[in-house]
């Protein structure tokens, strides 16, 4: 036995409406599994702690590192692109225009073995900076970079759920799938490569309904019928043209999800990103199939998508998503921040805690892991990361204002910089820590 009790300021998400906030509390991890023992107030966890020691041998230590900061659960990105990692804030004014005038041509360049490195290092390193230690993440079509991605990932320790890219239409020929069948083929190769591997867990990626063929959508959905375990993820109602995009190429479809359903593709391990402009008719089919969204304030504000109506869609699985590229921010915090007020903009309030979960548990359950992971239930891997307020004097002085734990957590996201993430674990194991 070896455990480590981490002293802080502890929030845990367990609902949507209910955090549980201790400020002198602690996480206890068996260091040997990576897993949370318990939580709860610190004093109380040092006595049981060092009485556990005592009686059944092994070790027991405090770490007081981060006493003085807040400890929350590792953040859940639901959807971020690896190719676009070096791609931030390029031009475009819309969807369509910016794919064709900035994303194809600069993803093109994962063809280079090198280059898709550089970019999965600055990827996953950017993602554990901000905080983030899951995240659904779209590769490319080539299956070189996407084998690159994953040893990363290994590295790294991010639990990453990376799908090689399929799409056969609709972009440059050199960025393309060689055929339907091909693009099938690879991502079978992709999946057996790295099913089952550590902290990697293949998912199965449709960059969206205009860029595939009818083949291969038939086709993705036997990859979803042969891998019923893997996530899919794809994109549905983000931008107006892209809608207008889709009714036209395909005139027999009732609406934009009814594309995903008639090629067999509309399941519960389905991911939406997006669906900033559905129908009700489609949320209806969303909740029938237990199908999920990942919500990306940022990328829907910089491409002028539109306004995320939450309360429509408040009976689906929901988390947030970055987005980078579009998303210009790898904060999941970030977004969960301008999501609350975006959402005010729509005449709907969302609380703090509400907020945080979908950052956290709510995420979890989107990538289907929250028997695993989004907040610390014993058992749980202890992914969590440190918030440092001590250097930002507004927040700071805000904080000293605030009376109740609902205050302080709206602070912390309201208020929140990547900068105050002072370090990130994952399984107990520290992965990220500021300098200086």
């Amino acid at each position: 036995m070896h455990h480590q009790l981490y002293l802080g300021r502890v929030f845990n998400p367990l609902g949507e409406e209910r955090v549980e906030y201790c400020a002198d509390g602690g996480i206890l991890v068996d260091q040997a599994t990576g897993k949370v023992v318990t939580w709860g107030r610190g004093d109380d966890l040092i006595i049981s702690g060092t009485e556990a020691a005592e009686k059944n041998g092994g070790s027991f230590q405090v770490n007081h590192a981060y006493k003085e900061m807040y400890l929350i659960p590792g953040l859940v990105d639901t959807h971020i692109h690896y190719p676009q990692a070096n791609l931030l804030a390029r031009p475009g004014y819309d969807l369509m225009e910016w794919l064709e005038k900035s994303i194809f041509p600069g993803e093109i360049r994962m063809r280079d073995p090198e280059y898709a490195r550089t970019v999965a290092t600055t990827l996953l390193g950017s993602m554990l900076e901000a905080g983030t230690t899951s995240a659904l993440i779209y590769g490319v079509t080539y299956l070189e970079a996407m084998n690159v991605l994953c040893e990363e990932a290994l590295v790294k320790g991010v639990r990453a759920y990376p799908g090689k890219m399929l799409m056969d239409q609709g972009a440059p020929p050199e960025l393309l799938d060689a055929s339907a069948g091909q693009g099938y083929e690879d991502a079978q190769k992709f999946i057996a490569n790295w099913q089952g591997q550590g902290n990697v867990q293949p998912s199965i990626a449709l960059r969206f309904a205009l860029t595939s063929s009818e083949e291969q959508m038939r086709l993705t959905a036997k990859l979803l019928d042969e891998h019923p375990g893997l996530l899919f993820q794809t994109h549905l109602n983000e931008n107006e043209r892209e809608i207008a995009a889709v009714a036209a190429q395909f005139p027999r479809s009732t609406n934009y999800l009814n594309v995903y359903e008639y090629y067999g593709l509309h399941r519960s391990q389905s991911v939406y990103g997006h669906c900033v402009h559905m129908k009700d008719d489609e949320v209806r089919s969303m909740e029938a199939a237990d199908a999920a969204v990942a919500y990306c304030p940022c990328s829907n504000l910089y491409l002028a998508s539109g306004l995320f109506n939450w309360e429509q869609l408040a009976k689906l699985r929901v988390g947030f998503g970055s987005d980078v590229g579009a998303g210009y921010t790898y904060s999941v915090l970030e977004n969960a921040k301008l999501a609350l007020v975006l959402q005010k903009l729509r005449g709907y309030q969302v609380s703090p805690a509400k907020i945080f979960y979908h950052a956290t548990l709510g995420g979890a359950k989107v990538l289907r892991n929250e028997a695993n992971v989004g907040n610390f239930t014993t058992g749980k891997e202890a992914d969590f990361i440190a918030l440092d307020t001590s250097g930002d004097f507004a927040l700071e002085a805000a904080l000293d204002g605030a009376t109740t734990s609902e205050e302080i957590l709206l602070l912390l996201i309201m208020l929140h910089q990547r900068s105050h993430v002072k370090a990130t674990l994952i399984a107990g194991e520290q992965r990220y820590a500021a300098v200086g």
